[in-house]
C-alpha cells in the first residue's frame, strides 16, 4: 500500500494506492475512516474488494455506511468498467452523500 498525503487549501487529502484489496468489509472501512488523518480519502479500485461492486453481497452498503457515519468522505476508484445499472445508480448518489459529510467531518475534527 502506498499512501500520499496531499495538502490542499481545505485540508489534507489521503490518496491510497494498492494492488491488493484493503477495504473488504465494514470493519476495514471503519479502520480507514478513523485513521486516515485527512478530510478526504481517495482509494484506487484495486484497493477495494471485488465483492464491493456486487450489490447483492451488501458490502458496498456496509462500507459506505462507515464512511458516512464515522469518517471523511471517500472516493471509491473508477467503476466505469462495470455495466451494472443498479451499481451505477447506487454509487452516484453515494458519492454525493459522502461528499456532504465533508463539512460535518471537518467540524468534528477541529
Amino acid at each position: 500500500m502506498e499512501q500520499k498525503l496531499i495538502e490542499t487549501p481545505n485540508g489534507t487529502v489521503a490518496v491510497i494506492q494498492s494492488e491488493i484489496p484493503l477495504i473488504t468489509n465494514g470493519q476495514s472501512a471503519l479502520d480507514f475512516a478513523v485513521n486516515a488523518g485527512a478530510y478526504l480519502i481517495a482509494v484506487n479500485k484495486a484497493a477495494i474488494a471485488e465483492d464491493f461492486f456486487k450489490l447483492s453481497t451488501g458490502i458496498a452498503g456496509e462500507v459506505v455506511q462507515k464512511f458516512v457515519n464515522y469518517g471523511p468522505p471517500c472516493g471509491f476508484g473508477n467503476f466505469s468498467g462495470y455495466t451494472s445499472k443498479p451499481l451505477h445508480d447506487y454509487l452516484k448518489p453515494t458519492r454525493l452523500s459522502t461528499a456532504k459529510t465533508k463539512s460535518n467531518y471537518t467540524k468534528r475534527a477541529k
